[in-house]
C-alpha cells in the first residue's frame, strides 16, 4: 500500500507529460484562428467537440447514468471552472503570448491546487519555498516580456480554474475508477454551453475550411486526446503533482511562441523560467 510520501512509480508522470504536450498545442493553434474569433469561441468549439468525443468514446448510456449518480454541485462546480479556465486562457494568449500563459498557469495550477487541499482538510498549507519562488517567476515574466497586466492577470485566474477543476476530477476518481473522465466529460459539455452566450454570433469565421481544421484538432487532440491522458494520470498520481508535470507544458509554449511567434525571451523571462521550474522542483511527485 502506497503513503503520501511513498516514492511514485508507474506510467501516471508519462501520462501527465503526454497530455502536457497535447495542451501546449491548444495554445499555439489558438495563435492561427482565422481573424475576428473571440476567446469565448475557441473554448467553445474546443469544449464541445472535445465533449461529444469524448461521449462517443465512453458511450451516451454511460455518461447518462453517471449524470444522474455524480454529486449535482461537485460537477456544476468543475464545469464552471472549465469554462473560467477556457475562457480566461484563451484571453490571456491575446494579451500575453502563448508562452507566458503557459508558464504561468502551470506555476500557479500546484500553488492553487495546494491551497485547495489545505482549504479542504482544514489545515494550513506549506507553500512557503514553492510559492515565493513562483511569485519571483512570475514577476520576472511580467517585468521582462510584452505581457499586459490583464494578460498576467487572466493567466492567473486560468491556473487557479484549472487546478479547481483538477481537484474535482482527481476526487472522483480515486472515490470511484472512471469517474474522473466521466465528470470531465460532462463538465466539457456543460462549459460549452455554459460558455455560448459570451461567445455571441461570431461562428462564421469557424466554419471556414481552416477554422474547422482548428476545431477539429483543437476538440479531438487537444481536448479529447489529452484529458483521456491527463485523467489516468490523476488516478496515479496527487492533482498537484500532476500540474507540477505540466512543466512540459510551458517549456514547449515558449519554444513555440519564440519560433513561431517571434514572442521575446530576454534575461528576465529566462530568469522567471529558472525560478518557475525552481518551484517546480521543490515539489515531491507523491500519490
Amino acid at each position: 500500500m502506497k503513503t503520501a510520501n511513498a516514492p511514485l512509480h508507474g506510467p501516471g508522470p508519462w501520462y501527465a507529460a503526454g497530455a502536457a504536450l497535447l495542451f501546449a498545442s491548444a495554445g499555439i493553434a489558438s495563435r492561427f484562428a482565422p481573424a475576428g474569433v473571440p476567446a469565448a469561441m475557441l473554448g467553445v468549439a474546443r469544449l464541445l467537440v472535445g465533449g461529444v468525443a469524448l461521449t462517443t468514446f465512453m458511450g451516451p448510456r454511460a455518461l447518462a447514468a453517471a449524470l444522474l449518480s455524480l454529486p449535482h454541485m461537485s460537477l456544476a462546480a468543475a464545469a464552471l471552472a472549465m469554462a473560467l479556465f477556457q475562457w480566461s486562457f484563451f484571453a490571456a494568449i491575446d494579451r500575453a503570448g502563448v508562452g507566458v500563459v503557459s508558464l504561468i498557469c502551470v506555476a500557479a495550477g500546484p500553488v492553487f491546487a495546494d491551497l485547495l487541499d489545505a482549504a479542504r482538510a482544514r489545515r494550513r498549507a506549506s507553500l512557503a519555498a514553492g510559492a515565493g519562488l513562483t511569485a519571483l517567476g512570475i514577476a520576472c515574466l511580467a517585468l521582462g516580456g510584452d505581457a499586459s497586466g490583464a494578460g498576467i492577470a487572466l493567466a492567473l485566474v486560468a491556473g487557479a480554474a484549472y487546478a479547481a477543476y483538477a481537484a474535482a476530477a482527481a476526487r472522483l476518481e480515486c472515490a470511484r475508477p472512471g469517474a474522473g473522465l466521466t465528470s470531465t466529460t460532462l463538465a466539457l459539455l456543460l462549459a460549452g454551453l455554459a460558455l455560448l452566450p459570451a461567445a455571441g454570433r461570431s461562428y462564421a469565421p469557424m466554419l471556414s475550411p481552416s477554422g474547422l481544421l482548428l476545431t477539429a484538432y483543437l476538440g479531438l487532440a487537444a481536448t479529447a486526446l489529452a484529458y483521456v491522458l491527463f485523467v489516468s494520470a490523476l488516478r496515479r498520481i496527487s492533482a498537484a503533482s500532476a500540474l507540477a508535470i505540466l512543466i512540459v507544458q510551458p517549456v514547449a509554449a515558449v519554444l513555440a511562441g519564440v519560433a513561431l511567434f517571434d514572442e521575446p525571451v530576454n534575461a528576465m523571462v529566462v530568469a522567471g523560467i529558472v525560478f518557475i521550474a525552481a518551484a517546480l522542483g521543490t515539489r515531491r511527485f507523491v500519490p
